[in-house]
């Protein structure tokens, strides 16, 4: 399975289990880091877990204006996307 080398840790806030069996979680990121190495948990309960060991990346000064552009871009494709494509109404 293939990762991302950049991440973001989060703080889990809430969990809420729904009556279909999917589960709704609400995060709160603490952290950019890079992925330094994966290493596969073994567990008698669950062989599926994998602990990254990371390295946070130290917040740089952005240009703003270039920020506000990258994001009105990202936001103009995401309703795009949103337009063409066909979801139920219960999302």
């Amino acid at each position: 399975m293939p990762f991302y080398d950049v991440g973001v840790v989060c703080k889990i806030l809430r969990k809420v289990s729904l009556p279909d069996g999917r589960v709704k979680i609400l995060l709160q990121g603490m952290a950019i880091t890079k992925v330094i190495a994966l290493e596969p948990q073994t567990s008698e309960e669950d062989d599926s877990v994998i602990e990254a060991i990371v390295e946070i990346i130290e917040y740089q000064d952005y240009n703003q204006v270039r920020v506000e552009a990258m994001m009105k871009f990202l936001l103009e494709n995401v309703q795009n996307y949103a337009n063409i494509s066909h979801f139920p109404q219960k999302c």
